[in-house]
């Protein structure tokens, strides 16, 4: 699992920042939306599926 605060503010932040895009609920939404779809724990999706990454 990934931890929430080094996912907040090393990826989602950084990369917000550097897109010159952030604000406070651009970074709730997309730690929020991680958390939801992923957990924040899987890369590949269950059952050998298509999907890859948080979201």
């Amino acid at each position: 699992m990934i931890d929430v605060e080094h996912f907040r503010l090393h990826i989602v932040r950084a990369t917000l920042i550097y897109m010159r895009m952030w604000s406070a609920s651009a970074e709730e939404l997309l730690v929020g939306t991680a958390i939801q779809e992923s957990g924040l724990r899987y890369l590949r999706q269950s059952n050998d599926g298509p999907a890859r990454g948080l979201y």
